[in-house]
C-alpha cells in the first residue's frame, strides 16, 4: 500500500496538468473565434458603410469619398 501513494501522487499530478491545459486551450480556441467574428462583423460594417450603392463591389469613388472624410464613414 505505500507504494501506491508515489504513485497516485504522480497519476493526480498528470490528471491535473492535463485538466489544466485542456482549459487552457479550450479558451485560447474560443478567444479566437470570438476574436474572428468580431473582426469579420467590424469589416463587413465597413464595407458597408463604404459600398453606397449597395452593388456588392466597393468602387474608385466610394473608396476615394471613404478615405477623405477621413473617419471611414459617408459624408452627409
Amino acid at each position: 500500500m505505500a507504494e501506491d501513494l508515489p504513485n497516485q501522487a504522480v497519476v493526480l499530478a498528470v490528471h491535473h496538468l492535463v485538466l489544466t491545459l485542456s482549459a487552457y486551450i479550450s479558451s485560447k480556441c474560443l478567444f479566437e473565434r470570438v476574436s474572428y467574428y468580431f473582426h469579420r462583423c467590424r469589416l463587413w460594417q465597413w464595407f458597408s458603410t463604404v459600398d453606397s450603392d449597395r452593388s456588392g463591389a466597393i468602387t474608385a469613388p466610394e473608396l476615394e469619398r471613404a478615405l477623405i472624410n477621413g473617419d471611414w464613414t459617408r459624408e452627409s
